[in-house]
């Protein structure tokens, strides 16, 4: 079975990593929010005082323009008034608007008692107290947002910080991981795969056969091959011990391509591979080394020197369903291995 690319540390460090991405843009649109909801009270707090200058100066019985100031101040004091404006939560600002609303009453009270043509000084005077208390809130107003601006920068700075240095831990953890999976990666292939054909070695073939020894798999039949290759003790005093390497890299590799589709084939020994296939039968066994005899023919057709041909006997044993004793399958096959190998000796003496 492949083994997943990343383990489940990794599977929560880019969880932890996307959800802070998130968190921090989330984070920053709701203080631009409350940036541009407290920009648009300054806004209209500077609003209101035009209006009520335009009220005084130009006509102070204009019943939409008192209604429209009462509608800002209402706003800036409360959450749900018509305009839609946020209540700044600062105690100076709000103390400051009660008493322009306060004031604000005083006026309208005034311009109702006003008559057509009477000299209205004591509403201009009335006004500028008024306006000193807006040109005041219109103050408060700018520094808490100007507060708020400051904070939010160093809160969202602190949280690149946070963030970058999570990053950069992130980073250099999946590199040491990385790094150690290739280390172990290298270890794994020195001490289970064998230099010479890049198969299993006979590390991997013990291994292979205690996984099957532990596991139960009474449903299950397996075919056990045992391969042994012929005069290998005369190419190594003929051609030197390279020579006899090349038969055997160049065994093993066919060996392995046409096993790819039905089981384990490993280097068991020197001289000697062995093959495990799981739910086999002997028609898919003898197929197999149908292919192989195919490719040894093809190879040895190339090499005309019969100290670079390969030569083998094989031996294999299938066990019936449920029997998971592999050793003693192993033994059997090697058996018949033998007596083929004592058959191929006596051909080749007649």
């Amino acid at each position: 079975m492949t083994r997943p690319i990343l383990g489940r540390k990794e599977y929560l460090l880019i969880l932890i990593f996307v959800s802070s991405i998130i968190y921090v843009n989330q984070l920053s649109l709701s203080y631009i929010n409350s940036l541009q909801k407290n920009a648009k009270v300054v806004n209209y707090v500077n609003i209101l005082k035009a209006t009520t200058e335009k009220l005084i100066k130009e006509d102070f019985y204009d019943n939409n323009l008192i209604t429209y100031i009462d509608s800002i101040i209402y706003d800036l004091l409360h959450d749900k008034g018509d305009i839609g404006l946020v209540v700044i939560q600062d105690a100076v600002f709000l103390n400051l608007m009660a008493q322009v609303q306060a004031c604000w009453n005083n006026i309208k009270e005034k311009i109702l008692s006003i008559r057509p043509g009477e000299n209205p000084s004591q509403l201009f005077e009335l006004s500028e107290e008024y306006f000193v208390l807006v040109n005041k809130a219109a103050i408060a107003a700018e520094a808490f947002a100007e507060r708020k601006v400051n904070s939010s920068k160093f809160f969202l700075q602190c949280a690149n910080i946070v963030f970058i240095i999570f990053l950069m831990a992130g980073l250099i953890y999946f590199l040491k991981a990385g790094e150690l999976k290739r280390k172990t990666a290298a270890i794994n292939k020195i001490a289970y795969v064998d230099t010479l054909t890049q198969m299993p070695n006979r590390a991997s073939c013990e291994i292979e056969i205690d996984k099957y020894r532990e596991k139960n798999h009474q449903n299950f039949n397996f075919a056990v091959l045992v391969f042994d290759m012929n005069n290998l003790r005369k190419i190594n005093d003929l051609k030197g011990r390279q020579g006899g390497d090349g038969v055997i890299a160049d065994f093993g590799r066919i060996l392995k391509e046409e096993s790819e589709e039905l089981g384990f084939v490993g280097r068991y020994g020197g001289n000697e591979f062995l093959g495990i296939f799981k739910n086999s039968t002997k028609e898919k066994v003898e197929d197999y080394i149908k292919k192989v005899n195919k490719k040894v023919a093809e190879y040895n057709d190339i090499h005309v020197d019969s100290m670079k041909r390969i030569s083998f006997a094989i031996g294999y044993f299938i066990g019936d369903p449920g029997d998971n004793n592999l050793s003693q399958l192993i033994n059997n096959a090697n058996k018949l291995m033998y007596e083929h190998k004592r058959k191929m000796k006596e051909d080749s003496e007649d």
